[in-house]
């Protein structure tokens, strides 16, 4: 029986709006492999991390490692966007695994075959993938930025500074306002060090101390 891993990632955003779970993919993996008869020696998780990039993603890591030392014949993902979502990273991934003579199989995505045709739709996979990418971040940052200038906090407020909701508990609307106690502080220090007659380490003592 030929054998296969799992890889399966989610960034929280896509557990929650978009029915990505961990556990829907392993789960799917699992089934296309039962039907097509490979065994599952290894199961992969990246949770909550941006498959814009390779950094911080130990489980894939681990995978592609795997892959490495023993003989595994087929690397499971639901989705290409699962594994990469841009194509220097996708084909980067693709490459060390065909080194390897491990297959990479989206079982959601079988078009991606290794024929010319699938090939082609691979690529076409990639580029979409990193253009979803790029519009999903181009639209997060837009309502970061209209909740900044509303006065919304983004989830903690800096030294000096409190989170404050104006609203009520079931409409909240929460925004960052000046602590009177704290603020006067952070000006002074400010003003101190500004004179070039204070270090980050002094300043920190004589804050402290009041």
């Amino acid at each position: 029986m030929q054998k296969a891993i799992i890889y399966s990632r989610v960034s929280t955003e896509e557990q929650v709006n978009e029915g990505k779970s961990i556990e829907v993919q392993i789960d799917l993996c699992r089934k296309w492999a039962k039907e097509n008869k490979y065994q599952i020696v290894g199961v992969y998780k990246d949770l909550g991390k941006s498959a814009t990039t390779l950094k911080g993603r130990n489980g894939l890591e681990e995978a592609l490692v795997q892959c490495q030392q023993e003989k595994i014949d087929a690397l499971l993902i639901t989705d290409t966007d699962r594994m990469a979502r841009n194509p220097a990273d996708h084909f980067l991934i693709r490459a060390s695994l065909s080194k390897n003579n491990v297959k990479m199989i989206a079982v959601s995505q079988l078009m991606i075959d290794g024929s010319i045709e699938g090939n082609f739709i691979e690529t076409v996979m990639a580029g979409v993938n990193a253009l979803q990418s790029q519009l999903t971040g181009k639209k997060v940052k837009k309502s970061l930025e209209k909740k900044c200038e509303e006065g919304w906090w983004p989830g903690w407020a800096p030294l000096g500074y409190q989170n404050f909701n104006k609203g009520t508990k079931e409409k909240p609307e929460k925004i960052i306002k000046i602590d009177p106690e704290k603020s006067l502080l952070i000006s002074e220090a400010f003003q101190l060090y500004s004179s070039g007659n204070y270090s980050v380490d002094a300043l920190a003592n004589i804050l402290n101390q009041k």
